[in-house]
């Protein structure tokens, strides 16, 4: 029965003895007493004559425990602490006074000023090594709630499975793009993905894998778009993205890359993706909600239509078809604007050539490869 308690003791002094303990005293016989008698206990120990040699030392990292004698040249042990105790933040560095100035008036004074124990001296050597002990061993349980703490933290934010942000944070994040770029007067794209998994999904799919899938397609996603550009999984099969500084022809180009790279990465014709995207400005999607609602009122129009598409919404909706092979082997995407008119990034005037965008099922594209939408002007970074 007493086999994990004494395990979990086993490790905890394993830990302990790994520590780094700085002796910090202008006493030279008692620093060296102090050293050895730590150095038996297999601990690490750095030794330094007075405060200042010992502040410089423990900015340096890398100290898990001090012992400071109370009167030192140059900077006095009392000072030395409140120092430390400054500079550590929200790490705990614990501190303790060994020291002959051992009266109740200079123990309360150490105590107030933020030293975590006192010690007088001359002092037993078992009455020190089990302050040390025990000092160690609150150092280790904070580090180990603050480690919880973050991991909780995180876990608020981040999508356990992709570690992908999470729709929270993905909104916080949405908001702040559209308040950047309003003030800027910059432009930029909302995006949603979804996986739809089909009857005939095989080996990838078996077994409830499904994950998996959201799990490449989550990792493709993230290297199809800039180091700038934000990549978060909204629902259990849902991705999203928020594409900076960019245009209406960089969002198909993006999108175009992004379908290809997660298709390839999924590499099963049973899985259908389908990807909607909206941009702003516009004037049907003025604040960030409304954006990413555009976004997955595009991404429906993908849906009703059979999936394997990309629809981007900006005052009309436009369907593109992307095909699967590399950008220099395959012809220009197939588009068909459901809408009276191209959108502003391809306008013409009335002398320019036909249009890029097909407006009709029925007619064949007018454009060639060298005019499809391309990201190097309009998507800029």
């Amino acid at each position: 029965m007493d086999s994990q308690p004494a395990a979990a003791r086993a490790l905890a002094d394993a830990a302990d003895a790994d520590a780094t303990i700085l002796v910090a005293d202008d006493d030279r016989n008692a620093r060296e007493h102090l050293a050895a008698l730590l150095r038996s206990q297999g601990y690490q120990v750095e030794v330094c004559e007075d405060g200042q040699e010992a502040l410089s030392r423990v900015t340096m990292g890398g100290i898990d425990l001090v012992l400071l004698d109370a009167v030192m040249p140059r900077l006095s042990g009392s000072d030395t602490c409140r120092l430390l105790k400054s500079l550590s933040g929200t790490t705990f560095l614990p501190v303790m006074f060994v020291t002959s100035r051992s009266d109740p008036a200079s123990r309360v004074e150490g105590l107030r000023l933020g030293a975590d124990d006192y010690l007088g001296k001359p002092f037993d050597n078992e009455e020190l090594l089990a302050r040390v002990d025990a000092l160690l061993r609150i150092k280790r349980l904070v580090a180990t709630v603050a480690e919880e703490r973050d991991r909780l933290q995180r876990r608020t934010v981040h999508d356990e499975l992709t570690g992908l942000p999470n729709r929270r944070l993905f909104e916080m994040r949405l908001v702040e793009e559209r308040k950047r770029a309003e003030r800027y007067h910059e432009p930029f794209a909302c995006l949603v993905l979804s996986i739809v998994v089909g009857n005939g999904a095989r080996d990838l799919i078996a077994g409830g894998n499904a994950e998996r899938v959201v799990t490449r397609a989550a990792a493709a996603m993230k290297r199809s778009v800039r180091e700038g550009d934000v990549v978060a999984r909204i629902a259990s099969t849902t991705l999203a993205a928020i594409l900076t500084h960019t245009h209406f022809a960089g969002t198909l180009s993006a999108s175009e890359r992004i379908f290809r790279d997660v298709s390839g990465a999924i590499a099963d014709p049973a899985v259908v993706i389908g990807i909607g995207a909206s941009l702003f400005p516009s004037r049907d999607a003025r604040t960030a909600e409304s954006l990413l609602l555009a976004a997955q009122s595009a991404l429906d129009e993908c849906w009703e239509r059979g999936g394997g598409q990309i629809c981007i919404l900006q005052q009309r909706k436009y369907l593109y078809t992307p095909g699967t092979a590399p950008r220099s082997e395959r012809p220009p995407p197939s588009t068909r604007a459901i809408a009276s008119e191209p959108p502003p990034s391809v306008r013409r005037g009335p002398s320019e050539p036909p249009p890029s965008v097909r407006r009709g099922p029925s007619e064949p594209p007018l454009r060639s490869e060298s005019t499809a939408p391309r990201d190097n002007g309009d998507r800029k970074g």
